[in-house]
């Protein structure tokens, strides 16, 4: 498991950046997604988006899925969701969105727990080093953790 807030490298976009917060958080090292004044979703600008890369060291070729824990919130604007886009090495980025709707399960689940957790869909890497980037999309997001977990 992978703190948000422990990236390699960080790079601001021309609009938004990425903020480490310790609270609230399970790790203590969190990233919140900011401004928190955004308007709108950033989704088709790319040069606007913040992002964060962790590199990870695999010591065993296979299967694995990835895991992104974030603390539950809601939408910091109408038509705006919870969103992040994922990148597992060099493959197309995965949107995200954490948003959820009053007394669906999922929210019912997540606040219960004071967590929600996305998984993207598996996926076979080699051993060595692999580098994960998550890219801003909502303001907003508050995201706690990320693991890799391999697959029997």
């Amino acid at each position: 498991m992978i703190p948000a807030g422990a990236f390699s490298e960080q790079g601001k976009g021309a609009d938004s950046y990425w903020e480490k917060i310790a609270e609230p958080s399970f790790t203590g090292n969190a990233l919140v997604s900011k401004p928190f004044s955004l308007p709108k979703s950033i989704a088709q600008n790319s040069d606007a988006q913040a992002w964060v890369n962790y590199e990870v060291d695999i010591e065993k070729e296979g299967n694995y899925v990835l895991k992104l824990k974030a603390i539950p919130l809601h939408p910091l604007h109408r038509n705006v969701g919870q969103k992040v886009e994922v990148k597992l090495d060099k493959e197309i980025g995965k949107v995200i969105d954490y948003e959820t709707f009053d007394r669906s399960e999922e929210w019912k689940e997540n606040v219960l727990t004071n967590k929600t957790i996305k998984e993207i869909s598996k996926a076979f890497l080699t051993k060595g080093k692999h580098i994960i980037q998550l890219r801003m999309i909502d303001a907003g997001v508050l995201l706690d953790s990320i693991q890799l977990e391999g697959l029997e």
